[in-house]
Formats: C-alpha cells, structure tokens, sequence
C-alpha cells in the first residue's frame, strides 16, 4: 500500500483522526476498521479511506467510526467522524479573535 499520502499530510502537521480517536483517546478500534473489502483488484481488506484534521480540532473529537456499505454502491466503506459542536464553535471564534488582534 502506498503510504506516502500519510506521510504528507502528517509532515504537513496533520492527524489521521482515526488513529487519534483509536490511540489517544478510547483505544475504540473500530476507528481503524477497513475501507475497502478485500478483492483481487485492492489486495486484502485495507485502511484506505482517512480524515484529517489539525492537532486544534482533535479534543473536538467525539467518535469515529466506519460504516459498512454493500459493494452494489461503493467498493469503499463510509469514515464518519463526529464532533463536539459547542468545541468546533469555540475552536473557530478563538481563531477569529487571534486573527483580529
């Protein structure tokens, strides 16, 4: 598997939330659950499929999750990351507060 978009966006000072959430906080494995079924075309199943996000927004994170979808829609499973609405908020106005002043 190519791991090299990882590696980018990670330099660039990003985190996989999934690997937060399954880690850091809960040890919730199910964050880290595959993507993409295994097949002859994808190899075994495989973590293709991530959100990132800032260091920031990560006490935001609530929950992380993949859902399953038969392959008659998508040969890739759904990341669905939730997060703490009133912390998101808050998150935003203190960035337009420090970039006022």
């Amino acid at each position: 598997m190519d791991t090299r978009p990882d590696e980018a966006m990670r330099t660039a000072g990003l985190e996989d939330l999934a690997r937060y959430w399954a880690t850091a906080m809960q040890g919730d494995k199910r964050a880290v659950s595959r993507t993409v079924n295994a097949c002859a075309t994808h190899g075994p199943d495989s973590r293709v499929d991530r959100v990132y996000g800032t260091t920031d927004l990560l006490p935001t994170v609530t929950g992380v999750d993949v859902i399953e979808v038969s392959e008659d829609d998508s040969d890739h499973h759904i990341v669905r990351v939730t997060l703490d609405g009133d912390g998101v908020s808050d998150l935003l106005n203190q960035q337009v507060t420090e970039v006022a002043a």
